[in-house]
């Protein structure tokens, strides 16, 4: 992977991308991970494993340079409404396939 002025460039055997700063509409940072978003659903994942020591301060940095935007995704919160839906959803999944295991 190298940085510059006009965007990311990746190269692996069998290839090669390039995208301009342009494209990318949003980042999300985990503990491990950068997600650079060149849509709602669509994003290139760059583990922080593949820096050195003190690069991932300037990385970081050049990502609120160019895209203005800076998101934490292990800072956000499931609201509670939303956990007591996924509990739900959960348990009636469960409860179908005990019915379905049950007619058969």
């Amino acid at each position: 992977m190298k940085l510059d002025d006009s965007g990311i460039h990746w190269a692996w055997k069998g290839g090669q991308a390039d995208v301009k700063w342009t494209n990318f509409i949003r980042f999300l940072e985990s503990n491990t991970v950068f997600l650079l978003y060149t849509s709602p659903a669509c994003f290139n994942i760059v583990p922080k494993r593949a820096f050195a020591p003190g690069e991932i301060d300037l990385f970081r940095g050049l990502l609120q340079d160019k895209l203005g935007v800076t998101m934490a995704a292990h800072r956000k919160a499931i609201s509670a409404r939303v956990l007591l839906f996924l509990v739900v959803v959960a348990v009636a999944l469960v409860l179908l396939v005990m019915a379905i295991r049950n007619v058969h």
